[in-house]
């Protein structure tokens, strides 16, 4: 029997934003979480783009023990922009991990930390920013110092 993805239910619609629902081990036939959710509607349990409820801003004590309160506290965070701040932050990390197997590998197999001019070409050629580039310079480095391959 064919097994299909559908999309999680929207949870809430603010301003031009959705947001839904996250199902635990990513089965909508079974419980949503109770503190996590996501703005992509095919999103699973582990993705970048699902984020927990209880790490916005909550200037106003919206009590996220209530439905009523997370979905204020997501309207709130809409109108303040942390909502748009937070799929800025996704897109940077979804960007990373597009990346991350295939530079990983041509960075460690070159030695990439000793060869500045390759880690920057490698960089270039996967349209990475600064930013990006530093984090997977991070990276790399603690591979290089636990030995892998």
């Amino acid at each position: 029997m064919p097994i299909g993805t559908v999309p999680a239910d929207v949870f809430v619609r603010h301003n031009g934003c959705k947001v839904y629902y996250v199902y635990k081990n990513d089965d909508i036939n079974n419980v949503v979480r109770d503190f996590l959710y996501t703005t992509e509607p095919y999103a699973c349990e582990g993705d970048a783009s699902v984020f927990d409820i209880r790490d916005l801003p909550n200037p106003s004590r919206h009590d996220l023990g209530t439905l009523h309160g997370k979905k204020d506290l997501i309207k709130e965070s809409v109108d303040s922009g942390a909502i748009k701040k937070l799929q800025e932050t996704i897109e940077e990390k979804l960007v990373i991990q597009d990346h991350q197997d295939e530079w990983m590998a041509c960075c460690i197999a070159r030695d990439a930390l000793a060869d500045a001019e390759f880690f920057d070409a490698t960089a270039k050629k996967f349209g990475m920013s600064d930013a990006e580039m530093k984090a997977f310079a991070k990276r790399v480095s603690n591979l290089a110092e636990q030995g892998v391959d």
